[in-house]
């Protein structure tokens, strides 16, 4: 039984074009990610870093080799830096 990934709907690679305006790479993440048996979401780091920070930064693509550790220091990072 397929399901998708209860993030599906507020998650921002999904719903805008500021994380990837690439529709096919886009396509070939929520295909591979987001939906499917086996809860696959499961590896995605967007879907790691929103349960454990609960945010996901626009820089983090479903197969980011940064922890989420790390993911929330380039964030905070950023946040300094653009103030």
């Amino acid at each position: 039984m397929n399901k998708t990934c209860p993030n599906y709907k507020t998650c921002r690679l999904v719903t805008t074009v500021k994380v990837m305006d690439d529709n096919v790479s886009k396509l070939k993440y929520i295909e591979h990610f987001c939906k499917g048996e086996g809860d696959p979401w499961e590896g995605c780091k967007r879907f790691v870093t929103k349960n454990r920070y609960d945010l996901c930064p626009d820089f983090v693509l479903p197969d980011s080799t940064m922890s989420p550790e790390e993911i929330l220091d380039k964030f905070e990072e950023e946040i300094v830096n653009n103030n």
